[in-house]
């Protein structure tokens, strides 16, 4: 599915980013992720699937097509233990529904799916209730004989999610203006390399305008087709690839600002990585081998160590090749992760909750899901520190800390080393502060069996009433016994 970020556009981000978090030290890439478990998913002929959640519970669901005589899009909602219930199928009226992509089409707060037709010339909307069920198809006229892809973006800065559908057999893509209640007019042609499949939607030149990335099958090469913001795209520029790229992804792979691509390679099986340059250019493609047929391309920080990786379904070899970054935009040799009978996609994110990356995988031929649970789950660690402050006698001063870790995690401040009682969330108010508050402050945090304790912030306090140090407005026994609190708390 298309990548974006767009940001009325769900579950579709050029690279999903869990905190940071630290890297558990046992953790071994080449065991990363437990056996897999197979559930049925009746994904017959699919192609792609989806993650949204789509009945408004805060657990990520997935969604993948298929065709059984008739087209449909299959619903699973997860349970947040890493598992799914039994699928639903939702009738799109297609011939063969191919390309989910999944965002607010009608701006009811609800997850709409838009599906493309490998075997006709329509698109498929279907508007979501908001319960996991999904009403009838809406019908998106669009002369083409087949639409690879679909993507949900805005495009012209309207507010409303537009359509992009690839146009397989005539070198191009078409886009459909939203008209804000799940229809879609106004075809606009762009033109891409040969055979264009699959396609990304991102801002590669950080002009703060939707691009696209585009896929092209038979010229092997992506082509970057820059958007101006007002629903109108520039001349393509074309960059090579491995053979028969599948779907590209878009992310800064090697920290240095500018978003870079990756791409599977079907014909060639392998994963080819353009770094970018200055957001116009791209250096020679780097090729990684990876098994056979690799389909579509995933992006996370599957190790937990705030580097990116790169994982790939691979149709022909019944598994998944996952590399590791290293952070300069290079990667480690693959590890290799059985999957079923023929994966075509996978969809990353947290399935189980415990804070690391998973990879559900959808497969053709065995026509069920496996989730590929991630065992390297990330240690606790406090990812904003407190910062000291200063407040006038009276005034309020605030501490704030943030921490990436296992579920539930619990706080507790400290003032110069002791527990202040009650204080157990992530921000602390010091409310109408005196002399007497002046010290230090720290948190610890707690998950699981693991305590970590944050760097102290200092609290200083301004009194405009010189030698007044208990801010009562005059000058007694106690401002000294408060002189010499301070002064044992580090103020000179």
């Amino acid at each position: 599915m298309p990548q974006t970020t767009a940001p009325l556009a769900l579950g579709t981000l050029a690279l999903t980013v869990l905190p940071a978090a630290a890297l558990a030290q046992d953790c071994d890439p080449a065991q990363l992720f437990a056996e897999p478990v197979r559930i049925p998913a009746q994904a017959v002929d699919a192609a792609t699937i989806v993650s949204a959640d789509f009945n408004g519970d805060g657990i990520t669901d997935i969604a993948t097509e298929g065709n059984a005589g008739v087209g449909f899009v299959n619903v699973l909602l997860g349970d947040g233990a890493g598992g799914f219930g039994p699928p639903t199928a939702f009738a799109t009226n297609q011939a063969r529904p191919w390309g989910l992509s999944v965002g607010d089409v009608n701006g009811d707060g609800f997850v709409d799916i838009a599906c493309g037709n490998v075997e006709g010339p329509d698109i498929a909307v279907l508007l979501g209730n908001g319960d996991g069920t999904f009403q009838d198809p809406i019908a998106v006229a669009l002369a083409i004989p087949q639409s690879l892809e679909t993507g949900l973006a805005d495009f012209d800065g309207d507010g409303v999610l537009d359509l992009i559908a690839s146009d397989f057999d005539n070198n191009r893509l078409w886009l459909l203006r939203g008209g804000g209640d799940g229809t879609f007019s106004g075809a606009t042609p762009i033109p891409a390399g040969l055979l264009p499949s699959y396609f990304t939607i991102a801002d590669t030149d950080g002009d703060g305008n939707l691009d696209l990335v585009v896929a092209n099958d038979a010229s092997d090469d992506v082509s970057i087709i820059r958007g101006n913001g007002r629903g109108q795209f520039f001349a393509q520029q074309r960059f090579g690839t491995g053979l028969n790229p599948h779907r590209p992804v878009v992310a800064d792979v090697n920290a240095d600002g500018v978003p870079d691509i990756v791409v599977g390679n079907f014909g060639s099986d392998s994963v080819s990585v353009l770094l970018g340059i200055d957001g116009l250019d791209y250096q020679p493609r780097v090729d990684y081998p990876v098994g056979d047929e690799p389909r579509h391309v995933r992006l996370a920080d599957f190790t937990g160590d705030a580097v990116t990786d790169v994982i790939v379904t691979n149709a022909r070899s019944d598994d998944a090749s996952l590399l590791v970054g290293v952070g300069d935009g290079t990667f480690e040799s693959e590890f290799r992760f059985a999957a079923a009978d023929g994966p075509i996609d996978g969809a990353a994110f947290d399935a189980d909750d415990n804070g690391a990356f998973d990879l559900v995988v959808v497969n053709r031929l065995s026509q069920d899901l496996t989730p590929l649970l991630n065992t390297c789950v990330p240690g606790l660690f406090i990812t904003t520190q407190p910062q000291d402050a200063i407040a006038d006698v009276g005034a309020a001063a605030v501490f704030e800390v943030q921490a990436s870790g296992p579920e539930p995690i619990a706080y507790q401040w400290l003032f110069n080393g002791g527990e202040i009682p009650g204080a157990t969330q992530a921000t602390l108010d010091v409310a109408s502060v005196g002399p007497l508050d002046m010290g230090f402050y720290s948190v610890r945090v707690e998950a699981g069996a693991e305590s970590v304790v944050s760097d102290a912030a200092r609290l200083a306090v301004f009194n405009p009433c010189p030698g007044d140090f208990d801010g009562d407005g005059t000058l007694t026994i106690f401002d000294f016994l408060a002189f010499q609190n301070a002064f044992s708390a580090g103020c000179p």
